[in-house]
């Protein structure tokens, strides 16, 4: 897991420097040396042999961006392997996909707060965007639990704490809002005892809140909007 062994965007390098260490210094690959080294990396954002081959394979500092591509039939399948050649080696690319979407489409909604600094209101300027943000989503959440296609909400905010003070708005706003009857609340704070309720309740309710810590290793296949509050600054990084 490259980025987060080095903490920042100097993954490529750093895997670049190891692969130079094992098979160019020491010569790790060749079946005379008498080991069978190999080099795994795990990426869940990284799923295709020609997007390893583009990303991977140039040390050199590159500005944030998504790599994209077209689903071939081979691609939907809920596990497959693939053979191919990285830096003249063999290589392997094991990709899992327990729920393919046939279709993705993305909506921004853009929020800009201009404001002369002060230092004595920098506080109140940031409670104010906030405040704007919470009222947007609460409003998207409204909108879609009107459509008939709106099986299951996923709410996904990076603060917990502004996560905990959004569910609560929707509290009074809506009079009545029951915890695993209409919805869920997952970040990496929760018990084992609520860990066994998530999963026991998670295809019933209908909106599920979440930040990124509490996502990991969960799947909601009912699910198909998602709304995301994109913190400032590096969107493409965030958004991923």
């Amino acid at each position: 897991m490259i980025d987060e062994i080095t903490r920042d965007d100097g993954g490529v390098e750093f895997l670049n420097n190891i692969s130079q260490m094992l098979f160019t210094k020491y010569k790790l690959a060749d079946t005379q040396s008498g080991f069978n080294t190999k080099i795994i990396v795990a990426d869940a954002s990284i799923v295709d042999k020609n997007v390893i081959a583009q990303h991977l394979s140039n040390p050199s500092p590159e500005p944030n961006k998504i790599y994209f591509r077209l689903a071939s039939s081979e691609a939907i399948l809920p596990l497959y392997v693939e053979q191919f050649k990285f830096k003249g080696l063999s290589a392997t690319a094991i990709n899992t996909n327990s729920y393919p979407a046939s279709s993705l489409s993305l909506t921004y909604k853009v929020i800009v707060e201009s404001a002369k600094f002060n230092e004595a209101e920098r506080l109140k300027q940031n409670t104010k965007l906030v405040e704007t943000i919470q009222s947007g989503i609460l409003e998207d959440i409204e909108t879609l639990l009107q459509r008939s296609d709106a099986i299951q909400i996923i709410v996904y905010i990076h603060n917990k704490l502004l996560l905990a003070d959004l569910i609560e708005k929707i509290r009074k706003h809506r009079g009545e809002f029951e915890k695993y009857q209409e919805y869920l609340e997952i970040h990496a704070n929760i018990s084992e005892q609520e860990k066994s309720l998530i999963n026991q309740y998670k295809n019933d309710v209908k909106i599920v809140f979440m930040t990124a810590s509490g996502s990991r290793g969960l799947s909601f296949p009912k699910t198909k909007h998602i709304l995301v509050e994109i913190p400032r600054f590096k969107i493409e990084k965030n958004l991923m």
